[in-house]
């Protein structure tokens, strides 16, 4: 069957019904169907779940699901192209969370870390601007420093000063832990 190997499933049956919960279940049964597909190899698959992740005017819980469900490690567009584009605060916020839990590859955690630096840099609402420091805190806390030097600490409101310090010094400390490990590994090299 042309379907069962396009979508990489023995069971062909069963992907039809979780297919039709996607497309026409209520909220909970879409979640569940986008939980079930949303690691399947299929570009057609997920084409229509990025297509989710991207609708505005989808349930926010659905979406939701979508991003925390997609194995993104390959191709991080659609959730840059998303943040960007989206002024939901909770999607931004599900997009950095998976964005900081997600091991990429290396040219796509590049292309996410200066998307994010070129964001963060932007017209942003200075709780996503926090957020992407946290990221930078998680992924390369040496970058907290370089953002925070672009948009100082002083520019955000009085409320949210005491968090950036903590990012702030956490990224330090993260810094301080990586240089002596860093250190001995290139001291034991030839």
């Amino acid at each position: 069957n042309v379907g069962q190997a396009a979508i990489g499933l023995t069971d062909y049956q069963n992907f039809s019904t979780i297919a039709e919960h996607l497309f026409k279940g209520d909220m909970n049964e879409r979640i569940d169907a986008i939980k079930a597909i949303g690691r399947l190899a299929s570009p057609e698959v997920k084409q229509n779940l990025f297509n989710i992740v991207q609708n505005e005017s989808e349930d926010l819980e659905v979406r939701l699901a979508t991003i925390d469900s997609l194995d993104w490690k390959n191709d991080a567009t659609v959730l840059i192209n998303t943040f960007r584009t989206t002024d939901n605060q909770g999607i931004q916020d599900a997009i950095l969370n998976k964005a900081t839990t997600t091991d990429f590859t290396p040219a796509t955690e590049m292309a996410l870390e200066q998307s994010f630096e070129e964001i963060y840099q932007g017209n942003l609402d200075e709780s996503m601007k926090v957020s992407i420091l946290e990221f930078f805190m998680e992924k390369k806390p040496e970058k907290v420093q370089t953002l925070l030097t672009v948009v100082p600490v002083d520019k955000f409101s009085p409320e949210l000063r005491k968090h950036i310090e903590f990012v702030q010094s956490m990224a330090k400390q993260k810094l301080q832990t990586q240089a002596p490990s860093q250190d001995a590994t290139s001291s034991s090299s030839p």
